[in-house]
C-alpha cells in the first residue's frame, strides 16, 4: 500500500508504463475494450513509493499532454524521471515494461475487434435468413 501523499503527485505518478502494464495484468475488460478495475484489483496495482512520486511530471502538464494526445509523451517521461531517475530501473526494464503493456494492451483490443466482428456476423446471418 502506498503511503499518505498529495493525491495530484499520486494521479500523475501513475502514468508510467509499470503501472500501466500492472493494471493491464491485474484488470479486466468486457465487450467494449475498456479496462476495468475493482477496487481489490486496483490496490494491487504497482505504483512507485510515495517518497518518489513528487518526481513524476505535474498534474497539470499529464493533463495538458494527455488532452493534446500525447499520452506516449507522458509516459516516457514519468519514466525516465521515476522509473529511471528516482526507481534506478535500466532503460531496457524500462523498454521491457512498455512492450508488455503494448502487448497487454492490444490483446484487450484484439478481443473487442474479434468479439464485433462475431456480432456482426450474426446480424448479417440472421438477416440474410429473414430474406
Amino acid at each position: 500500500r502506498a503511503r499518505a501523499c498529495d493525491p495530484n503527485s499520486l494521479v500523475a505518478g501513475l502514468f508510467s508504463h509499470l503501472t500501466a502494464a500492472s493494471a493491464e495484468i491485474e484488470g479486466r475488460s468486457y465487450g467494449g475494450g475498456a479496462l476495468e478495475l475493482e477496487p481489490n484489483e486496483a490496490e494491487r496495482v504497482l505504483v512507485r513509493d510515495a517518497t518518489a512520486l513528487h518526481a513524476a511530471l505535474s498534474l497539470e502538464e499529464c493533463d495538458k499532454l494527455v488532452r493534446a494526445k500525447q499520452l506516449d509523451a507522458v509516459l516516457a517521461e514519468n519514466d525516465r524521471l521515476l522509473l529511471r531517475g528516482a526507481l534506478g530501473l535500466s532503460l531496457s526494464d524500462c523498454v521491457s515494461l512498455k512492450a508488455i503493456w503494448m502487448k497487454m494492451q492490444q490483446r484487450r483490443f484484439d478481443r473487442r475487434r474479434r468479439r464485433r466482428e462475431g456480432q456482426l456476423g450474426e446480424l448479417q446471418r440472421h438477416s440474410s435468413a429473414a430474406v
